[in-house]
């Protein structure tokens, strides 16, 4: 089973419980794969400028999607994959806990100097 759409990983794991007892199927301990957030910078970014960061891997092809894709490397074996809007709202997805998140978070703006 998939939890999605929940606001926190306690309340995804009540809900597989919940689906779990009501099928009367027995389930596993629940694991964390992938957590997808979003976050709004409160000001507008321009994508082409921070395409072209050298210590950014950042894909921006506004002809075939409006976001920068950017890949933010977070130690051997995590990474994290942002899309980056002009409005500042942004999508990160591949990571597994909270604090991953909110460091490629951090990271990203540091290197975007925001």
């Amino acid at each position: 089973m998939i939890s999605v759409g929940t606001r926190s990983i306690e309340e995804a794991i009540r809900e597989l419980n919940l689906v779990a007892k009501a099928l009367k199927a027995d389930m596993t301990e629940p694991k964390i794969l992938n957590i997808v957030a979003t976050a709004d910078l409160g000001l507008e970014v321009d994508l082409e400028s921070i395409s072209s960061i050298r210590e950014i891997k950042a894909i921006y092809e506004p002809e075939q999607f409006p976001g920068a894709i950017i890949k933010i490397s977070m130690g051997e074996v995590n990474m994290a994959t942002i899309l980056l809007f002009a409005s500042g709202k942004l999508i990160c997805v591949g990571l597994k806990n909270l604090e991953y998140i909110k460091e490629a978070i951090e990271k990203l703006l540091k290197l975007i100097h925001v």
